[in-house]
């Protein structure tokens, strides 16, 4: 997509970054487990090799629903078939397949998406007419007053 043509169509610099991010992520996702087996950094705790995974599916649905906001939960849909796939392949290239692997993946797209959900609701320029949060009883009642 030409730049020109993104600006164009709405969108910032901010959000074109964030896809070209979104995209080196997946390529280092995909590098960090399709290469043949490399020891993790060792941080001397139990499961390691499951927060390594949490982790980079944290970023990973994180800059995908900063991205494409319109996303949503289908962001994890979109991490399942990413995780599941790397696992078929693995074997392939020497790796073991492990289905705790595809559990961290899937829960790290949820942290990633929810976060990213709440950094979304703080930083939304809100609409005029439209209410971000429940009134309160007694605003309720001044208004009932004012009409």
């Amino acid at each position: 997509m030409k730049l020109d043509h993104a600006y164009r169509r709405g969108l910032s610099s901010a959000v074109l970054v964030l896809r070209v991010t979104a995209f080196v992520v997946t390529a280092v996702i995909l590098w960090g487990t399709l290469w043949p087996k490399v020891s993790t950094p060792a941080v001397g705790i139990i499961f390691a090799d499951k927060m390594w995974h949490v982790l980079a599916f944290w970023i990973w649905a994180g800059i995908v629903i900063l991205g494409w906001p319109s996303l949503g939960w289908k962001a994890l849909v979109g991490a399942a078939f990413i995780g599941t796939m790397i696992e078929l392949v693995q074997p392939l290239v020497g790796r073991e397949a492990e289905v705790a692997d595809l559990m961290a993946d899937l829960l790290g797209a949820a942290l990633g998406v929810w976060s990213a959900h709440l950094l979304l609701l703080k930083i939304a320029p809100r609409r005029p007419g439209k209410e971000m949060a429940p009134q309160t009883a007694t605003e309720r009642k001044s208004d009932k007053r004012s009409s």
